[in-house]
């Protein structure tokens, strides 16, 4: 029996109940950060604080734009500071089986990827 390979993967959720609570710049070392702190509700019904950094800019890919079917829903450059590598995020809006809306995710080191796919605006939800 072969292993799932989860590395570079993983799923989003829709998310109702986070609220942005301030969002701006942060620097380090001469590196501008953007950074947001989201307040939401722990399993308790406790309010947390999370400081979320951003990691790069997403579109949303018009289904007309898309190259094929298969195209990602989403999709842009990220780079993580610390390491200072360029990846190529990718997303797919899917229903499970119990009817939930979540977006699988993937990630490609940048220099294995062509170009990113066409993007344009919309007003899909993720």
């Amino acid at each position: 029996m072969t292993d799932y390979d989860d590395d570079m993967k993983g799923y989003l959720w829709h998310e109702t109940e986070s609220k942005v609570l301030r969002k701006g710049k942060i620097k380090i070392n001469g590196n501008e950060h953007y950074t947001a702190i989201v307040e939401s509700t722990n399993d308790k019904g406790m309010k947390k604080y999370e400081c979320m950094v951003s990691v790069g800019l997403l579109h949303i890919n018009a289904p007309e734009d898309k190259r094929n079917p298969k195209s990602p829903d989403i999709s842009g450059p990220i780079t993580f500071k610390d390491s200072g590598k360029q990846y190529k995020f990718a997303g797919w809006r899917k229903i499970s089986k119990g009817g939930s809306e979540f977006t699988s995710v993937s990630i490609t080191e940048k220099d294995v990827v062509s170009e990113t796919t066409p993007q344009a605006e919309s007003s899909a939800k993720f």
